[in-house]
């Protein structure tokens, strides 16, 4: 191909790149008339956050963007709904402090477990009669700027990557987050489009990451499919986090000639 050839297609893919940044960005409500105003932003986050936790999950339930919203809406989300753990509730309790996101999850916590009939824990009942004046004060406060910076860094990582969904592990799932990793790397460093690929590409590519990996030798054993298939199990992505954008317009996904 010749240099204005090149020239000609890196040019077409990086106008189509601003338009897919574009509709992104107006889907997660960044840019354009549904842009969500500073003054609606707290409120939106709360009811998000109250729908979540008392409802449970459905084919329409969204998450807060804020991250500590997401982390204690999460929280309380596995405590309610996927079985009374006692850490999850330390670790709400813990946070109380941290930001007013965890205080508004701890507190529909005990409305949920009330409102079911469900048994309060004494060390949360202990927290929920404490008198509010008594409480300690919350340091955090619910500010959209890193709101919106976390947006628009999904929707960067998104293109880089080439999918409209992310998925976000706990720490204590390392295995998923190190296959997360290596898997956009691999789609980083190939430049076949991702609907092109199959799991035999994926698998090579992971496995010859893992074989350069050091430490542990057990995160440099080479996976199978089945392995792949089960780490990557879409019906497993709720015990975790998923982000996903759905566009206003059909977007492209795969911009093989530009360096991000």
């Amino acid at each position: 191909m010749s240099d204005a050839g090149a020239r000609s297609d890196i040019e077409r893919e990086f106008e189509e790149a601003k338009e897919t940044a574009r509709a992104y960005l107006r889907a997660v409500r960044v840019i354009g008339p549904d842009a969500i105003p500073k003054t609606e932003y707290r409120e939106r986050e709360k009811k998000i956050m109250r729908d979540t936790i008392l409802s449970g999950w459905t084919a329409d339930t969204m998450m807060p963007t804020d991250d500590s919203a997401y982390r204690a809406t999460r929280l309380a989300f596995q405590y309610m709904h996927c079985g009374r753990d006692a850490e999850i509730l330390d670790a709400l309790l813990e946070r109380d402090c941290s930001h007013p996101a965890y205080r508004l999850a701890l507190e529909l916590v005990v409305c949920g477990l009330l409102a079911t009939g469900g048994d309060v824990p004494e060390r949360l009942r202990r927290w929920d009669e404490e008198p509010r004046k008594l409480k300690a004060p919350v340091k955090g406060r619910w500010r959209p700027e890193p709101v919106q910076n976390s947006l628009i860094g999904m929707v960067v990582e998104m293109m880089v990557t080439g999918t409209n969904v992310l998925v976000h592990y706990e720490k204590s799932q390392k295995m998923q987050q190190h296959l997360q990793r290596d898997l956009r790397a691999v789609h980083a460093e190939d430049a076949k489009p991702i609907e092109e690929r199959s799991i035999e590409d994926d698998l090579e590519g992971v496995n010859k990451r893992r074989e350069r990996r050091r430490g542990d030798p057990n995160e440099r054993r080479s996976l199978t499919q089945h392995d792949l298939v089960s780490l990557t199990d879409q019906s497993s992505l709720m015990a975790v986090g998923v982000d996903g954008i759905i566009p206003d317009v059909e977007v492209r996904r795969s911009f093989a000639n530009l360096r991000w």
